[in-house]
């Protein structure tokens, strides 16, 4: 629970960074220019997905495995990244010269912003290996600040999109620049190791196809709603769906930085029967995290758009927040809870079967309802097939490496959500800045009372030992 505090403050103080650089860019940004935006943040999403998350993967995953050569370790990494990225500057110039003629700027800047960032997040899994928290707070602060202020400066000064992504991508050099010491010391110098390659390859190879299919899963209706509807509406859903994620994603990712690292580690050294016990706490805490923050952000919507975001989006966020809260609820728990069964039992060929089902779903259900629906047919879309693709990754990893279900654990969270939610119905009319705090602070408090009185994941006892601590 330590480690889950920490990690909670390394995370959480940057992501109210970003929180406050989205909805400034909701007031800088036309819905147009943030839909060109987002479009060209998905397409580097992507390729960044298929071409590199892999080798994060592995780095994750291996890390604990060769805690005496870590220099030739990190040098393996290093090398394939290199190999990796001039196969994908081929492609990226040939994605210019394609381009239309008002797109070729922003896609070349697209072009470094995915080079730079898959740099500085391989350069994060290898902090998080450690489970240096603090490390990783500052890697992450620095990112947030520069980004927020470079990016919200250059948009203020009518940059638009590309200014936004300038910001990114000297956030993201900030991270490279101050990792080059503590994560990749020896890096240089460092001989390699027969075999460290080979086991990074088998294990990340099957994951390239399935990050690049839940990328798809999670962003095929951008490119769907511009064809159909234009950037103007790609924008205004892009907006509302970021403001929503990047609440629960932080949550869910707090928990998941902090114990997958920890997992990995008991499964190498305690075996698979500890390995399991502690899957289930994170289980617990992540469901403790994620269900209040969606159920708050479905029954709060109205407010959370008024104060947070510009005018011209706050009527399509009002009724697209509560099923993106829904869609980023399931989708969590399949990311961060059962495809780890996958990842612990080196099945991850089987996690691709699973999302090439659930992409395929997702687009089939976006042609179909984004004409009629516009952006609500799109969240919908996403909801259903993450509904599908949690269930199928709960099934198929049972089979792999049970992914237990803390049943009562569960339930209990649901009764502390149920009166959180009570509280919240009663002041949902309020509207404003300080009505939007008081909701936050009395739905906090009467979920912590209900959860600590429940003794909702151990909290009597961890409050104790957080409290000794």
């Amino acid at each position: 629970m330590r480690n889950v505090l920490r990690f909670a403050v390394a995370s959480g103080v940057p992501s109210l960074v970003n929180f406050a650089a989205l909805s400034v860019y909701s007031r800088l940004l036309a819905p147009g220019e943030y839909g060109r935006f987002a479009l060209v943040v998905a397409a580097t999403g992507l390729v960044n997905g298929v071409a590199f998350q892999w080798i994060r993967s592995g780095a994750r995953r291996y890390a604990a495995a060769f805690p005496n050569d870590l220099p030739a370790f990190r040098a393996t990494l290093a090398r394939l990244y290199a190999a990796v990225l001039g196969a994908v500057a081929i492609g990226c110039f040939a994605g210019i010269l394609v381009a239309p003629e008002g797109w070729k700027p922003i896609v070349g800047v697209g072009a470094c912003f995915l080079a730079v960032q898959a740099w500085a997040e391989l350069s994060l899994e290898l902090t998080l290996a450690r489970s240096d928290a603090r490390r990783y707070g500052t890697l992450l602060l620095s990112r947030s600040v520069t980004a927020a202020l470079i990016g919200g400066g250059l948009a203020w000064a009518g940059w638009g999109a590309i200014g936004v992504l300038v910001g990114g991508i000297a956030g993201f050099l900030a991270i490279g620049a101050l990792s080059l010491v503590n994560e990749w010391r020896g890096t240089l110098w460092a001989s390699r190791k027969e075999g460290m390659a080979g086991h990074l390859i088998r294990y990340g190879a099957p994951l390239a196809w399935a990050f690049g299919l839940q990328f798809i899963l999670d962003q095929s209706d951008r490119f769907l709603l511009g064809m159909f509807r234009g950037t103007a509406e790609v924008g205004r859903y892009a907006v509302a769906y970021d403001l929503t994620q990047q609440s629960l994603t932080t949550l869910m990712m707090i928990v998941n930085l902090s114990m997958v690292p920890l997992i990995f580690r008991v499964l190498e050294q305690q075996g698979a029967t500890e390995a399991r016990a502690a899957l289930a706490r994170q289980g617990a805490l992540l469901m403790a995290v994620a269900l209040p923050a969606a159920v708050a952000l479905a029954i709060l919507a109205p407010n959370v758009a008024g104060v947070l975001l510009g005018a011209n989006y706050r009527t399509a966020a009002d009724g697209l927040i509560p099923v993106v809260a829904a869609a980023g609820l399931v989708g969590g728990l399949k990311v961060y809870y059962f495809d780890l069964g996958f990842q612990l039992g080196k099945a991850t060929r089987f996690q691709l079967v699973i999302s090439a089902v659930s992409a395929g779903l997702n687009v089939i259900l976006n042609v179909i309802w984004i004409p009629r629906w516009g952006a609500k047919g799109a969240a919908y879309a996403t909801l259903a097939s993450l509904c599908i693709g949690a269930l199928l990754s709960f099934i198929g990893s049972r089979a792999v490496f049970s992914v237990p279900i803390p049943a009562q654990q569960w339930f209990r969270i649901l009764v502390a959500v149920a009166a959180m939610s009570g509280a919240l119905l009663l002041l949902r009319a309020n509207e404003g800045v300080v009505a939007l705090v008081v909701q936050v602070v009395v739905g906090g408090l009467v979920f912590v009372g209900a959860a600590y009185t429940l003794n909702v994941a151990g909290a009597r006892k961890h409050s104790a030992v957080v409290g000794a601590g």
